[in-house]
């Protein structure tokens, strides 16, 4: 078996589950995600993490547009996208681009089909 593949990360700074991570430039990146208020309650969120590999530490970049938990990241010619999402148990067909110069996101022209469920998987 082979040892020392696998490493912890410094803590998020927000406390969110069900966020958006997406791999790129050496770095990795929490976006949106959700916090349990009470039991079938909870809130969405806006913010964006990114975690500086060569430091091993989170910090806040630009926030979302609009609160989305759920959603699916991922690098696709050197674009960081970010697809779907839920908010308020509505579904979003929005897709979102994150500028890595300027760090912020923007809406894209660009929408889901209805009725397709998006999967994601980053390799680093």
């Amino acid at each position: 078996m082979r040892e020392g593949l696998w490493e912890s990360c410094g803590p998020k700074s927000s406390d969110t589950h069900n966020f958006a991570v997406c791999h790129y430039d050496d770095r990795i990146m929490a976006a949106g995600g959700i916090t349990e208020l009470f039991e079938d309650e909870f809130t969405y969120h806006t913010s964006c993490e990114v975690l500086e590999t060569r430091t091993n530490s989170w910090r806040f970049v630009g926030e979302l547009p609009v609160a989305l938990g759920s959603s699916k990241c991922c690098q696709v010619d050197n674009i960081v996208q970010l697809f779907g999402g839920v908010n308020d148990d509505d579904d979003s067909d929005s897709v979102f681009i994150f500028d890595t110069s300027a760090e912020t996101w923007t809406l894209s022209e660009s929408v889901m089909i209805d009725q397709f469920t998006i999967l994601s998987l980053n390799l680093i």
